[in-house]
């Protein structure tokens, strides 16, 4: 079963003795395990009266990783108080690190009933849905919070993310929207250095790359470097720090089961082989991870077409485009030849545009790629608004600005002009 992130309820107890519970909290999120565990020892030699404390103290036993008692400190708050919402919400968190997750999930729709849209139990909720495949109950539950709830950013996030994952397309595009509208910028936010130095993934990407193309030529199977990873290589001679997939093209006529088979040792599939997912796009995509590096590789089946050459994304989102058709060709990197589309120049402004050559450090191919298939814009755009909230909401404003101003060279749309007039000043946006 998953881990998941999900979130706990701490509030502010009335009982003068418990903020030392708050204080351990505290500590804990910075970092300080030492001084939250000497707060939680302390917290349990004192006989708590007011419901808050213990929740709150669920709340921290849940953060020093031991669910077993917070579970025990989330039962006692509801002996105080049966409708306190916060502490069935601590109760599912731990229930569900206790490895209890049917209880967990009860939990979480009990604090639902309790306060209807509140957002720590509706994303809690739809997370325990979704890691066991109940994707469309998982949407009935966000639908309810945000229809309770309106003025949550985060619930009309989780609901475009879930509609999107069904192929609801319209209203995921709805909700989004509705998200980009609501979502906090705040200036000061900026990523942590540890954050930073998580982008820098080039010598894990080469690992990937050279183990995944002995794989396919140890199976004798054809490929050629596509996408990101063939303007990396031809451009700069080096994969961009920041990537964290390859990209193949496949020949559309490789049979599908070679390749699961050529990729059984240390790769695992994104998708189960027999998930209805998968099965319904494997004909254009197939995604695997490689285990070793965590470095996740996308395989694109290339569907001749006359005089173009077709890609398709697959579920959920069938973003597909059209390139000009093309041969194979060698590139020389790292003392081996890589076969790449012949020639280079033709496929890379087909799918960058004319100024490929200009580095662009947050240039998003779903919704820029100057040969995607108009049937298919309007659903990069939504995929694009999706990705533009999270960078909004993890502090990314270069990130953001670059997006926004991608999105509305595609869409003119409102939202996004608004979401731009809010963003920190350039002078302000960290490169």
């Amino acid at each position: 079963m998953a881990s998941l992130q999900l979130e706990i309820r701490v509030l502010s107890s009335p009982e003068l003795a418990a903020h030392g519970v708050l204080q351990a909290i505290r500590a804990s999120e910075s970092g300080h395990r030492d001084v939250a565990t000497r707060g939680y020892r302390d917290a349990l030699a004192i006989r708590f009266v007011h419901p808050d404390s213990w929740s709150n103290l669920a709340a921290l036993a849940i953060a020093l990783e031991d669910p077993q008692a917070a579970r025990q400190h989330a039962m006692r708050a509801l002996q105080l108080d049966r409708r306190h919402a916060d502490a069935w919400v601590n109760l599912g968190v731990a229930s569900w690190h206790a490895g209890q997750h049917r209880e967990g999930a009860q939990a979480m729709s009990q604090a639902l009933q309790e306060v209807p849209g509140l957002p720590a139990a509706a994303l809690n909720y739809a997370l325990m849905l979704r890691v066991v495949n109940r994707l469309a109950q998982a949407n009935e539950v966000l639908a309810g919070a945000v229809q309770a709830n309106p003025g949550e950013w985060r619930l009309h996030l989780a609901l475009a993310e879930t509609a999107r994952l069904l192929e609801r397309h319209d209203v995921a595009r709805r909700h989004v929207l509705a998200a980009l509208e609501m979502v906090p910028v705040t200036a000061n936010r900026a990523q942590s250095p540890a954050a930073q130095r998580a982008e820098h993934h080039g010598d894990l990407v080469i690992r990937a790359l050279v183990a995944t193309a002995d794989a396919f030529r140890d199976a004798g199977l054809p490929f050629h470097l596509i996408g990101g990873t063939l303007l990396a290589l031809y451009r700069d001679g080096t994969p961009f720090p920041h990537d964290k997939d390859i990209d193949f093209g496949v020949p559309f006529d490789v049979d599908r089961d070679a390749v699961y088979q050529a990729l059984a040792a240390d790769f695992t599939p994104m998708l189960p082989k027999d998930d209805p997912r998968a099965v319904s796009s494997r004909q254009w995509i197939l995604g695997f991870m490689h285990q070793p590096t965590g470095i996740g590789v996308d395989l694109m089946f290339m569907h001749p077409q006359g005089d173009v050459v077709r890609m398709d994304m697959g579920w959920p989102d069938h973003i597909g485009s059209e390139v000009p058709a093309y041969g194979i060709e060698m590139l020389r990197w790292q003392d081996r030849d890589w076969p790449v589309p012949s020639p280079p120049e033709r496929f890379l402004v087909a799918i960058y545009g004319e100024d490929w050559r200009s580095p662009q450090r947050h240039y998003d191919t779903q919704v820029s790629n100057p040969s995607r298939t108009p049937e298919s814009l309007p659903r990069a755009v939504t995929l694009g608004l999706v990705r533009l909230v999270e960078a909004v909401r993890a502090g990314q404003w270069a990130k953001a600005d670059a997006l926004g101003r991608q999105i509305l060279a595609r869409e003119d749309l409102a939202e996004v002009r608004r979401l731009r007039a809010r963003l920190p000043k350039p002078t302000m946006v960290a490169a």
